[in-house]
């Protein structure tokens, strides 16, 4: 009854997912906290969408499919059609028996234990009130720098791990299923060469709001700020989103915002893993300007030290990588500009990374 997750949640493409840390690392450590933009008070008094339940919604639908059709619509409005057609991909939203098939999805044998264990882990009322006031408070400072932007309901789902967060245009989805716990029984009886031990180390329930409101900003900007025609362009978005992402949970700590354990990351900046990968960033600098050539360069380069050989764990790669790649956005400027302007001049600097290759890395922030 599980759907195959290996096309539409990006791990068949582990090149993709190295670069993803990798340049969200990068621009971290240059988007540091002394630099977060002040939210007046009354910014958390905006209104922010009514979230939407969608497992007490299918547990509560009548038996009837015609009622339960006009019910699921009106409850889930453009979320629930995704939801059956793309996420679980069980029919189409226009027949009424997908309602049947709602029902069967989470009575099924396989996915029953997986509905007792969200209840009890990620999906507990206390949790999840927790996490969402974290989120709507996120949103509400969203909403202070990009009042114009709509703002999305949260939609709290089981995806049958096919999906840990799906944005569309005015929902956030975000899967239950994949915030069990790294050590619970179940996520041990997942498929290693699809769920690998370090994706698995990233299922904590504390995990849930940075990596949702993460997963949000890079759908949610990536028309007009994505471009993929150069290495600078990567860093450059990843930089944007990292930095927002800073200034909406201010108070969640670095780690969490890069999916990475303290330990970890106090690790990875010792003075052994810099030497490591100082090299590669080099290379990867000198052949930003080519389409055609950087991506060769990261993956005999990043990717190699981002992925432990048998799979259990990344390498300390992706959070130094590009030492001297943070050069390229420096620090937005402080003065009356609105965060939003602040933010689209770090596109200004992207011609200018080539006379910073040979110039001295900066330390990373402590």
């Amino acid at each position: 009854m599980l759907t195959s997750p290996c096309s539409r949640n990006g791990i068949s493409h582990p090149f993709r997912t190295a670069l993803s840390g990798f340049f969200a690392a990068t621009m971290l450590v240059a988007c540091s906290n002394d630099l977060a933009f002040d939210v007046p008070q009354e910014a958390f008094n905006a209104t922010t969408p009514a979230s939407i339940d969608v497992r007490k919604i299918i547990r509560e639908l009548p038996l009837d499919s015609v009622r339960a059709m006009a019910l699921w619509q009106e409850q889930t409005g453009e979320f629930g059609a995704e939801y059956v057609t793309d996420i679980l991909r069980i029919g189409e939203p226009s027949d009424p028996r997908c309602m049947s098939e709602l029902k069967r999805f989470i009575a099924h044998p396989d996915v029953a234990p997986i509905e007792l264990a969200i209840d009890s882990t990620s999906g507990d009322s206390e949790v999840m009130n927790s996490h969402e006031k974290t989120l709507t408070e996120a949103f509400q400072r969203f909403h202070y720098f990009f009042p114009a932007d709509q703002l999305p309901a949260l939609a709290w789902m089981n995806s049958g791990f096919n999906y840990a967060v799906y944005p569309t245009e005015g929902t956030l989805g975000i899967g239950l299923d994949w915030f069990l716990g790294p050590e619970h029984p179940i996520v041990g009886t997942l498929a290693p060469h699809i769920f690998p031990q370090y994706m698995r180390n990233r299922m904590q329930p504390d995990l849930i709001p940075a990596a949702a409101l993460r997963g949000w900003l890079l759908v949610h900007f990536s028309n007009p700020w994505y471009r993929s025609e150069r290495c600078v362009d990567e860093l450059l978005y990843w930089g944007k989103i990292l930095f927002i992402l800073e200034q909406c949970l201010p108070d969640t700590p670095q780690h969490s915002l890069l999916d990475w354990s303290a330990s970890g990351l106090g690790l990875g900046r010792s003075t052994r893993a810099r030497c490591v990968v100082r090299t590669a960033a080099t290379r990867c600098l000198v052949c930003i300007r080519s389409a055609r050539v950087w991506p060769v360069v990261f993956r005999r380069t990043v990717h190699q030290i981002w992925c432990h050989p048998a799979g259990k764990s990344r390498s300390f790669g992706s959070l130094h990588g590009l030492e001297n790649g943070v050069r390229v956005h420096g620090r937005p400027p402080r003065d009356n500009a609105s965060a939003a302007d602040d933010l689209d001049r770090l596109h200004t600097r992207r011609e200018s990374v080539s006379s910073e290759v040979n110039s001295p890395p900066l330390p990373l922030k402590e």
